[in-house]
């Protein structure tokens, strides 16, 4: 079985890796918001680089396409200082179990018709994904902490870029949310600051990230 009394400290090597991560996804949110205001039209495998649409057309240009890739290098790292996953398979297992109960979570608050207003079923999607992430840190609890280092750490500048985009009344996609929610400022704030704050960094970021590090770590020769 994973060690789960392991301590979800990352190493100090793995911290100095968190933080370049941070300082690449910021760059990345910056260029992303240049671009969307600039209006500019980069075409990669269908998608626009810079789409304005609400949850960003899809793109490949943004956050969440770091998460596999920086997680298959916290992998690598934490398991070449010696702080790998007790059992591989166990650890794989355990993140796709969290993956296929966080997309429960998001059929039964999204689509279920479990919650009736817009409200409660964005916190029921928030709270019950951030939970479903909590399978990462029993499959591996060091790379569960680099992941939300940088999962939070890589959202905050997000949470104030969207807040700055929302005043300013932006065409870009960091000020629109889902259709189904009010088209006023401050019930778009709450959905996307409570993404921000729960879904990306604690759920998406730990599970997939978590995932792809596991994988990184079965790269790395055990001595």
């Amino acid at each position: 079985m994973a060690d789960t009394h392991a301590s979800s400290k990352p190493s100090n090597g793995v911290l100095s890796l968190v933080a370049f991560a941070s300082v690449v996804a910021a760059a990345i949110s910056g260029v992303r918001l240049y671009g969307e205001l600039q209006g500019w039209n980069v075409p990669v495998l269908g998608k626009n680089l810079f789409s304005t649409d609400a949850g960003g057309g899809g793109s490949l240009l943004g956050v969440a396409t770091l998460v596999p890739i920086f997680g298959f290098w916290f992998g690598r790292r934490l398991a070449g200082s010696g702080h790998g996953p007790s059992v591989i398979g166990t650890s794989l297992l355990l993140h796709l179990l969290g993956i296929a109960v966080a997309g429960g979570v998001i059929w039964a608050s999204l689509e279920g018709g479990f919650f009736a207003g817009w409200k409660d079923k964005g916190l029921a999607f928030g709270i019950g994904t951030s939970v479903a992430g909590l399978f990462a840190l029993m499959a591996w609890p060091r790379a569960w902490g680099a992941n939300v280092f940088f999962g939070l750490l890589s959202r905050a500048p997000i949470a104030l870029i969207q807040f700055v985009a929302i005043e300013k009344g932006w065409n870009t996609h960091y000020s629109k949310a889902h259709p189904d929610i009010p088209k006023d400022p401050d019930s778009t704030l709450f959905a996307l600051t409570l993404a921000q704050a729960t879904f990306w960094p604690l759920a998406f970021t730990t599970l997939v990230g978590g995932l792809f590090a596991t994988i990184g770590a079965a790269t790395v020769r055990r001595s």
